[in-house]
């Protein structure tokens, strides 16, 4: 060997592994020359195993290491099947013998013999014609003597020998799952995919029995792991996960991550079936798990392969009964385990879904055993309770892992699943147990003491709340929905309860509050008051749950609580049931045989409104200082949720009915009139005194808006003393629930029944808007005081509510909106003039029009034809005076470009109303041809359209309402894109393929909308009409993405579709098309190629079917999948 190679390697590893402050930068350069020049050895083989035997710098080896694997990957079909033999055996005996080698050092020798494995047996696979018979044939033998040693080292060798084979194996396993930590060989996907499947079916099984017996025998000889025991568990484990984690179906690139979040299930051959259906497997890896659980290293590989193993059930390898076989077993391992320990938090998420699988898998499993089915259901409603508990105390403790939280939501997701189907498995006294063991347990874990054990080590005042985050009753809808159903099951112990609660609070609340008031606040005093506000922040979400179910389409009362209440009627009086109802300024206990004699359905709303009668107190009596917005916005939902299910009922919705119900607050009876009073009081308390609350005021107007949802409840509205509060009231709100205000108002409407009525409810509440818009637009000195800020503010505000009452308006009662409008419509292109750079009214004013689109759409044709001759003048005016502005600036806001952005909405929610006998710019401007209503979008677009640059397209909410609006406008009026004049069809055609090269997944979809509606127009067109060919270039387009993966998986079927449509558009551009792709690579990846384009196509037709086109669709798949294996190498 040449030493003077030798001595220049290891000084240039000291020079690299030098602190930099001992050499210079061209020290450091001429260093990595030596090794990169190093790596372009050819035929090293000697050299390297020179260097291995003599040098001791742990540097240079790695480097000679990677120098070998090079060397033997640009070399392999020059190098004979002995040499290659002899230098993995050289390699696995140089690892042996040196215990002491550096990790990184040993793992790249590792590497390199897992290459030589893998790449002898991709010979058989390969397209290589040189390749001898013999040669594969040896490598697979040396393939399978190679896994009897490394059998032989784990079974076997030392404790060093066998880690040696544990890394050898997994660097094997790394090499045939093709992931992207695989090594590059430069063979195509195809040929990696068909060494993974012969290896799947031949060897992984054989690695899993072997790495089995030496668990196995770890298990039974040692009680108590030491160390070095530990640190092989480790691997083992760490290669079972591997193997249960290993993707059977070929996708190449797919990487081996945590089986927990990536919902990889275990789905082998059928000639797996002997070795999982043996019960000492899953035995075998519970066991382990009992032994290493407390052990963090360890564990976290041990719970994966158990939610591996019961992933199995997810396959079709089982018989009916050999999978109910396995799921017991599995079933009785999983009840030792929860019923013998505490779970831990880092396990609490592993168990859920172990628990889920098999239950999803499988979930009749245990019919035939119900006694161990009974059990295991008991079980896995104690460990709820045990995950509801640890999730609080995450809360309390303010946990940045929220570990519990996630079992717990997986459970509640299971539990939910499984509500729907054991009403029929289990008798009603078991589900009545379960249901009030959790619902006790969440309950309690949000209140304070005595009843609950919220609070304990947690300070609520010192929490720091982020305006970010979600509301409770957001953030924890699935909880509450999956408590409630729970409830729901057991009405006559969770309505009286929560009804109890909800009232002693209360009293509580009344009582600490008059203290404050006379006595003055202290600190102890302040933080009870927090804590009691939580408490009955909880309470009401809890309650709203149960009394009202989010999860069905339609608003009615749960079938569950009305039979409920029909089976109370012979115990319950109707009239202390209605002076419960009927007092909230009553205390509960002072009623006579209110406990005994009160529906409990009705008592728990009962207490809700003594609640917000109880506010009301307060507010009057001017103590707001001292509520909670937050609990007056959960008092705002409850009620809200309540009234559009049980107030004013349509009892012809339900088979049975309780008359409490109907007596207390049905249709036609005095409570739902009182009842609906009640509501608009609390409304109107809230937003006179809470308006600088945007919470509560929101949740207010939303609860008045409920209240007008129907002809019944807007009848009493109408009659209802505080309506005229409310229109009063209205000007002193902020925009936003101003202009919901008026929204309700508008749908109250709904209830005048004949013509006077009509006209005297909208001089009420539409003559004062009219007024107050010639009062400023048609002032004498407008063009002088326009500029005024108390003008501006003027018109602002009424432009909110014009905008609220066509949001308001329904078939009923257009006309006479447009009535009150109609005279105002011509203002607005002059509006925009004047106001054209101010662009909040320009953004209220586009707005307006959206809005008029979306509603008025059942007006008749004159009258949609004056808006539309508003709306594109508007539009005109805009254009021009902001000809020359949207040059953008680097430091440019989003907002900066909001008009443009409401432009396009009102240009989309223009195109699906059935307008007709609209007008393009000439009719608007010269009242002479009458066309059809695209073209008022299509005179938008050709202002839109030069507007659009490259720079605007950034803006994600502008650039997708963009592309929302051409697919609209493709869907609507095809033909109208094909005749577009040249200018402005190039600009929309370039910002397409701008969408399907550039602009993300969400941008790609609807370009590929836009392609498929325009081609199915251009399908039904003579082949010499204008615009025929204006799709032309797409096709080759879209075949290019589709072989270059440029499309995402999630894409595919738009993009098949799109394809589909533009086959049958231009077949024979088509062939050219396919053909420039088989030219553009040689003859042995074209020949392959070739095969599958004629499969994509097979038995195609030009009739655009959809059973064709989905039957393209799904060859386009098989296709996406076989040209990426042909054409890309690793």
């Amino acid at each position: 060997m040449d030493a003077q190679i030798l001595q220049e390697l290891e000084t240039a590893a000291q020079i690299l592994l030098a602190s930099p402050n001992l050499v210079t930068s061209e020290q450091r350069n001429a260093a990595e020359t030596v090794f990169v020049n190093f790596k372009k050895t050819k035929s090293p083989y000697r050299l390297c195993l020179q260097i291995l035997e003599t040098s001791k710098v742990d540097y240079v080896l790695f480097e000679v290491a990677g120098l070998l694997k090079d060397a033997l990957i640009r070399e392999w079909s020059l190098l004979q099947d002995s040499d290659i033999s002899s230098l993995r055996q050289y390699l696995l005996h140089y690892v042996l013998d040196r215990p002491t080698l550096p990790p990184f050092v040993r793992e790249k020798m590792l590497q390199v013999i897992a290459i030589v494995c893998k790449r002898g047996s991709l010979d058989e696979f390969g397209n290589d014609k040189d390749v001898k018979q013999d040669n594969v044939n040896s490598h697979s033998n040396h393939r399978a003597l190679m896994l009897n040693e490394i059998e032989q080292l784990i079974m076997n060798g030392g404790h060093s020998q066998k880690l040696v084979a544990c890394s050898l194996l997994a660097a094997v396993l790394q090499e045939y799952a093709v992931t992207e930590k695989s090594s590059d060989v430069g063979l195509s996907i195809a040929t990696h995919n068909k060494a993974k499947e012969n290896f799947g079916l031949n060897d992984l099984k054989r690695i899993f029995q072997f790495c089995c017996r030496a668990l196995s025998s770890m298990v039974s000889s040692e009680q108590q792991f030491s160390n070095e025991s530990l640190s092989l568990m480790k691997q083992l484990l760490s290669i079972s996960e591997t193997i249960l984690t290993w993707d059977f179906g070929l996708k190449a690139y797919f990487g081996i991550g945590d089986a927990w979040t990536s919902n990889v299930s275990f789905l082998p051959h059928p000639s797996w079936r002997d070795i999982l259906l043996d019960p000492q497997l899953v035995n075998l890896f519970f066991t382990i798990y009992w032994k290493i659980r407390m052990s963090p290293q360890l564990s976290h590989h041990g719970m994966t392969c158990l939610v591996q193993l019961a992933t199995v059930l997810d396959s079709e390898i089982f018989s009916v009964e050999e999978k109910a076989s396995y799921t017991e077993n599995f079933q009785k391992e999983v009840m030792k385990l929860i019923t013998s320990v505490e779970i831990l938090d880092r396990e609490a998420l592993g168990i859920s879904n172990i628990i889920k699988k098999v239950f999803i898998s499988f979930p009749n499993a245990s019919g035939a055993a119900f006694q161990i089915m009974n059990e295991y259901y008991e079980k896995i409603a104690q460990l709820t309770c045990n995950f509801i508990e640890g999730a609080a105390a995450e809360e309390m403790l303010f946990a940045e892992d929220r570990l519990y939280m996630e079992a717990f939501d997986i459970m509640m997701d299971f539990w939910m699943e499984r509500l729907f189907s054991w009403t029929n498995m289990f008798p009603s006294e078991f589900v009545k147990q379960t249901s009030q063991q959790i619902f006790n347990v969440y309950l309690k874990c949000h209140l304070s003491p005595p009843e609950g054990t919220r609070g304990q080590g947690k300070d609520l005042e010192a929490e720091e709340v982020d305006e970010s985050d979600e509301i409770d009753r957001v953030k924890f809808k699935p909880q509450l929905e999956t408590i409630g159903a729970f409830a729901q099951c057991i009405p006559e112990y969770s309505l009286p309860l929560l009804a109890r609660l909800l009232e002693d609070r209360t009293k509580i609340l009344s009582n600490h509050i008059d203290k404050l008031f006379h006595q003055g606040p202290t600190i102890s005093d302040s933080s009870a008051l927090v804590s009691l506000f939580e408490d009955l922040h909880w309470l009401l979400l809890i309650s709203g749950s149960v009394t009202v179910t989010d999860y069905v389409k339609t608003c009615q009362i749960p079938t569950k609580l009305m039979s409920y209440s029909v089976a109370q009627s012979s115990n319950i009086s109707i009239e202390t049931t209605l002076e419960v109802f009927g007092s909230p300024d009553k205390d509960f206990n002072c009623i006579e045989d209110a406990e005994k004699k009160t529906d409990h359905l009705i008592r728990l709303i009962s207490a809700v409104f003594r609640l917000g009668n109880l506010f009301k107190k307060f507010i009057e009596a001017k103590l707001t200082q001292f509520l909670s917005p937050e609990v007056i916005s959960s008092l705002l939902w409850f009620l809200r949720k309540w009234s559009m299910s049980y107030l004013l009922p349509n009892e012809s919705l339900y088979s049975e009915i309780s008359m409490a119900l109907i007596y207390a607050f049905g249709r036609d009876s005095e409570g739902g009139v009182w009842a609906l009073n009640y509501l608009l009081e609390q409304v109107v308390t809230y937003l006179m005194h809470f308006n600088s609350e945007p919470g509560v005021s929101q949740d207010a107007v939303n609860l008045f808006i409920s209240l007008t949802d129907s002809r019944e409840k807007s009848t009493c509205v109408l009659k209802s003393d505080y309506l005229p509060t409310i229109i009063s009231i209205q000007s002193r709100l902020p925009e936003a629930v101003k202009r919901d205000v008026y929204q309700g108002l508008a749908l109250a409407a709904i209830a005048c029944q004949d013509g006077t009525s009509r006209n005297d409810y909208w001089s009420r509440i539409l003559k004062p808007l009219q007024d107050r818009w010639r009062a400023i637009v048609c002032h004498e000195s407008f063009n002088r005081i326009y500029q005024e800020e108390r003008t501006k503010t003027e018109l602002i505000d009424v432009l909110d509510c014009l905008t609220g009452v066509v949001k308001g308006s329904s078939s009923s009662n257009a006309e006479l909106i447009f009535q009150y409008l109609n005279p105002i419509f011509s203002d607005f292109p002059t509006l925009v003039g004047v106001y054209r750079n101010y662009q909040q009214i320009v953004e209220l004013v586009f707005e307006f029009f959206s809005e008029c689109a979306l509603n008025l759409f059942s007006l008749p044709h004159n009258n949609k034809k004056n808006i539309y001759e508003s709306c594109i003048q508007t539009i005109q005016t805009y254009s021009k005076c902001n000809v020359g502005r949207f040059s953008l600036h680097s430091n440019a806001q989003e907002e900066t470009f909001n008009d443009i952005y409401l432009l396009l909405k009102l240009l989309k929610d223009l195109l699906p109303s059935d307008y007709c006998d609209l007008c393009n710019l000439e009719s608007v401007l010269n009242r002479e041809q009458t066309l059809m209503p695209a073209d008022v979008c299509i005179y938008g677009l050709n202002l839109i359209m030069p507007l659009m640059t490259d720079n605007l397209f950034k803006y994600p909410p502008l650039c997708l309402e963009y592309f929302k609006f051409c697919s609209r406008l493709s869907e609507m009026y095809p033909e109208k894109i094909c005749q577009l004049p040249e200018r402005l069809l190039k600009i929309m055609l370039y910002s397409i393929e701008l969408g399907l090269t550039s602009l993300g997944e969400n941008i790609f979809s609807l370009c590929c909308d836009f392609l498929s509606k325009v081609g199915a127009h251009i399908c039904k067109m003579g082949p010499n009409e204008p615009g025929r060919d204006i799709l032309k270039p797409f096709l080759k387009l879209i075949i290019t993405l589709l072989v270059s993966r440029s499309i995402s998986s999630d894409n595919l079927h738009a993009a098949g579709s799109a394809l589909f449509v533009l086959i049958c558009c231009y077949t024979q551009d088509y062939q050219c098309a396919v053909q420039a792709v088989l030219n553009a690579h040689p003859p042995e990846v074209a020949e392959p190629l070739a095969k599958e384009f004629l499969l994509l196509t097979n038995n195609f037709t030009q009739k655009s079917s959809l059973l064709q086109r989905l039957q393209f669709i799904r060859n386009l798949l098989e296709f996406v999948a076989k040209t990426h294996g042909i054409l890309y190498v690793k």
